[in-house]
């Protein structure tokens, strides 16, 4: 599968996030797209490790009810905690789902 520009762009964003800690329920997991391209490990801290063909970086996020944002110089990437605990939101993502 080609990785479009647009989900380079998407992860670039997050991998350089500032966060301060949110008050919603921890993230604390793996999830990943449905191709299996973009992989993100939450850490109950506010750090996630974000992985895309081969490249992991770390960052941060800030959770707020349901509304995961991740905050970079170059803007900001909200995503939506579903009631199924998948993450959704950006369309070059697709729906992110927690895996074991």
């Amino acid at each position: 599968m080609k990785i479009t520009r647009a989900l380079v762009l998407a992860v670039a964003l997050a991998i350089t996030g500032i966060a301060t800690p949110g008050c919603h329920k921890s993230l604390d997991g793996n999830y990943r797209d449905d191709a299996s391209i973009f992989f993100v490990e939450f850490k109950p801290d506010g750090k996630a490790l974000l992985k895309l063909a081969g490249d992991t970086r770390e960052a941060n996020y800030t959770l707020d009810g349901n509304k995961v944002t991740i905050t970079s110089a170059n803007g900001t990437i909200v995503l939506t905690i579903n009631g199924d605990g998948s993450l959704s939101g950006d369309p070059t993502l697709g729906t992110l789902k927690k895996r074991s």
